[in-house]
């Protein structure tokens, strides 16, 4: 019987790209691209836990601007029997209006990224092994508290059991800052605040003629340091650390090879080792969440997927409320040309709040990028970002916004240049949903590749 999720061999570039969330949705959790976009050298290294988790909607059908191989300016790499291994350096000068993401306080200040990366890809008939370590050198040239070190490694694999059955892991270790559009804490807290985290996930997936089953299971475990700066004394935030664990299980049919129908159920629970330390309530707690939609790819036209459905939460010290909502997920590219890919993406979710002023909140992401191909080593992109964090049982309510233009010339095999400006503003209801703030970064990015 004709297999309708699958499209063939994958190449090698589009296996390069099936793994990591890119530096563009790394605020969202979504998007496809391993290499980080040198513009966004201050936001490269994520950790890559997805909020929500799509279905694999790709049939090879559709190719992305930023996925479309370039034979004469792709990097070589270097051959290492079964393995290809791609090293660069990443030098991004950035200028910030609004350094300390604080509208009452507000400085100006230049900072200095230098991030050597080395990523390496089996070349094996039955599986795919794919190796990542980056580190992020950071320096600024006046407020050297934002002087950092953030680094990232993981380890990715598949391994093709049969022509039905495919299993995939990936491990993530790391030392990461907090993105103040992203955190719960305010914006100014949030980009002082580091943490180290573990992560893994182990998936498997069953594929026969239209019926695809997928089992999945999520492991997190975070642990925050303390924040330290000239003017506050230093703050504990061992009672934010947390485990979060999650078990997915999702069933898709085949309408057509280019329409299917999915159902995706999921279990998980964030546990709380520290919060008694510090005379909290038990926060640990358990969630549900249902979801299904339909997943397309539509040759020349569009591919994505698109859910609703219905989350719970269930807090297991009796000292707070059990909420529950309407939860969406979504993602669709547009292909109006080859040289343009139109993408939206979106999500809204029920998630625990890791601190000690609320305990839950309905996250909601909104994103829209453009990427268009002026030439075929010529590529501009502008994002349109929204976001919104509505607490429960609290009348705190934070709203991001974001637009940003950049434009990326690659001379060579070896060189990229990469050139990026946006503005970004921050609302909030209260003053204990942390400051309002406005801020324009730009920033000039340039990678060395072999």
């Amino acid at each position: 019987m004709y297999d309708r999720f699958r499209g063939g061999s994958v190449p090698v570039h589009r296996a390069l790209a099936s793994w990591v969330p890119a530096v563009r949705f790394a605020l969202l959790g979504m998007g496809s691209s391993l290499m980080p976009d040198p513009a966004s050298a201050q936001i490269a290294i994520q950790p890559l836990l997805d909020p929500v988790v799509l279905p694999d909607y790709s049939r090879n059908r559709n190719v992305s601007v930023e996925e479309t191989p370039h034979p004469d300016y792709d990097p070589l790499g270097i051959d290492l029997g079964g393995f290809e291994v791609f090293p660069s350096v990443t030098e991004t000068s950035q200028v910030n209006s609004n350094i300390f993401f604080n509208d009452f306080d507000k400085h100006a200040d230049i900072a200095e990224f230098i991030q050597p990366t080395v990523f390496a890809q089996s070349d094996w008939s039955n599986g795919l092994l794919q190796v990542y370590a980056t580190d992020q050198i950071r320096r600024d040239l006046n407020y050297k508290t934002f002087d950092k070190n953030t680094w990232s490694a993981h380890l990715t694999g598949r391994i093709d059991i049969t022509d039905a059955v495919n299993l995939n892991a990936l491990v993530q270790v790391g030392h990461f800052t907090e993105n103040p559009y992203s955190s719960v804490v305010d914006g100014n807290f949030a980009v002082l605040s580091q943490f180290n985290q573990v992560e893994a996930t182990l998936k498997g997936v069953w594929t026969q003629g239209k019926l695809r089953i997928t089992a999945e299971y999520d492991h997190s475990s975070v642990q925050y340091g303390s924040l330290e700066n000239s003017t506050n004394p230093t703050l504990n935030q061992a009672y934010r650390d947390n485990r979060y664990d999650r078990q997915m299980a999702q069933g898709e049919f085949s309408l057509s090879p280019s329409l299917a129908l999915y159902s995706q159920i999921s279990f998980d629970t964030a546990k709380y080792p520290n919060t008694a330390e510090f005379g909290q309530p038990n926060r640990n707690s358990a969630g549900v969440a249902l979801v299904s939609g339909f997943s397309l790819d539509w040759s020349g036209v569009a591919r994505g997927a698109v859910g609703l459905g219905y989350s719970h939460r269930t807090y297991s010290g009796g000292a707070f409320a059990n909420p529950s909502g309407l939860s969406m997920q979504a993602k669709i590219e547009v292909f109006p040309s080859t040289s343009t890919t139109l993408t939206g993406s979106a999500y809204r979710l029920l998630r625990d709040a890791n601190t000690g002023l609320s305990v839950a909140y309905y996250d909601t992401r909104v994103e829209f990028d453009v990427d268009h191909a002026l030439l075929q080593n010529v590529i501009l992109s502008t994002r349109m970002y929204y976001g919104n964090q509505e607490f429960v049982e609290d009348p705190r309510r934070r709203t991001f916004y974001q637009a940003n233009l950049g434009g990326k010339i690659k001379f060579n095999r070896r060189f990229i240049a990469n050139v990026d400006l946006g503005y970004s503003k921050s609302t909030t209801t209260m003053v204990a949903a942390g400051a309002p703030f406005g801020q324009i970064i730009g920033s000039i990015a340039l990678q060395y590749r072999i």
